[in-house]
């Protein structure tokens, strides 16, 4: 599994600009978290308000050697795979990949 900046280079999750977040699946981005060093504090998934089906979660990890928090929130898309998710490391906004 690609670290965060490795799902950006490979196409896996990409900058959605009209909707301020990536378009990607958010296990693949949790997972990349995981690869980043980051270890999960919680996990919630929410449904839609008719209970049928998910709607979205939310996810806290830490990154206890880099002293760091990472928060991830995602909206499933409708009709699509994927999702609409919001990345923060230490309260900043992740828009794109990290500069080398």
């Amino acid at each position: 599994m690609p670290s965060l900046n490795g799902l950006s280079e490979q196409g896996r999750i990409t900058w959605a600009e009209r909707e301020h977040g990536w378009v990607g699946m958010p296990e693949e981005i949790l997972a990349a978290l995981a690869m980043d060093g980051f270890q999960e504090c919680t996990r919630e998934l929410t449904t839609s308000p008719a209970g049928d089906r998910r709607a979205g979660g939310a996810w806290r990890g830490i990154n206890p050697r880099m002293k760091s928090t990472a928060a991830v929130d995602w909206m499933i898309r409708p009709a699509a795979a994927t999702a609409t998710v919001f990345i923060e490391i230490d309260s900043q906004p992740i828009t794109g990949p990290a500069r080398p």
